[in-house]
């Protein structure tokens, strides 16, 4: 194990703290692609859901369009949103075309929008 810290520095992160590693292993895990290992983060998600719902053609969602930027640029550039709203925004069907899905997303949007408020960025780039 000493020769592995040493070989691969204390904070390369291949190995979970009670694994122990066999050559073979270790060499398989060497050769994996990091980018492989993790999933999709909700933070990717959750920009993703918002940047689809920007170019939806919804009359309904009309209303929330200029707050919608919003968290869009709040993601990208502060990161004020607690994970948990962005997890609820990752996890907002904006592929399915339903009624049922709209009005889920619009009352999550409006929700969000009445609990900080339409201008909460512009607060947070005042401070």
């Amino acid at each position: 194990m000493f020769l592995i810290h040493n070989t691969l520095c204390e904070d390369a992160k291949i190995l979970d703290i009670e694994e122990e590693p066999t050559p073979s292993g270790l060499y398989e895990r060497i050769q994996t692609n990091p980018d492989y290992l993790e999933e999709e983060s909700f933070y990717t998600k959750a920009l993703t859901n918002i940047k689809t719902l920007l170019q939806k053609q919804w009359k309904e969602l009309y209303p929330l369009l200029n707050f919608l930027r919003t968290p869009r640029e709040d993601i990208l550039d502060y990161g004020t949103i607690p994970d948990y709203t962005l997890w609820i925004i990752a996890n907002l069907s904006t592929i399915d075309e339903n009624q049922l899905s709209r009005v889920k997303i619009i009352d999550e949007f409006t929700v969000f929008m009445n609990e900080v408020g339409e201008d909460y960025l512009e607060r947070e780039r005042k401070k």
